[in-house]
């Protein structure tokens, strides 16, 4: 009997020193510049809480982390990709995916179709 509350703390305790770790990797996104070695780190650890980040405070830790990240010109794009890719199998919802330097966006800006117009 005494197994299960100790089994609940633990539980309680490993929950705690995740949301301070996402928190201080909020800030480091925030205020920091991130390489691709931070970023790879970071898929690491995720991959290693797979049932932690599935709940909604965990998910708006995730999506900002993955916007800063997706914004950072010294991460490389196969990081971002990667770090896209872990999110979404972790089922985070409304992510998005990095744009790749070579496509510019082309939203709005009158973009002519071959074959379509004169």
């Amino acid at each position: 009997m005494i197994a299960i509350p100790s089994l609940f703390v633990s539980y309680i305790i490993r929950s705690i020193r995740r949301y301070f770790y996402l928190s201080k990797l909020m800030k480091i996104c925030v205020y920091e510049v991130l390489d691709d070695r931070q970023v790879d780190q970071m898929i690491r650890t995720f991959r290693k809480w797979r049932n932690f980040l599935n709940s909604p405070t965990t998910w708006n830790y995730a999506r900002r982390i993955n916007e800063q990240v997706m914004m950072s010109h010294h991460v490389s794009f196969a990081k971002k990709q990667a770090l896209y890719q872990e999110f979404y199998r972790l089922g985070v919802s409304g992510i998005q995916g990095p744009r790749s330097e070579a496509r510019p966006m082309t939203e709005g800006k009158g973009v002519f179709i071959h074959g379509e117009g004169s």
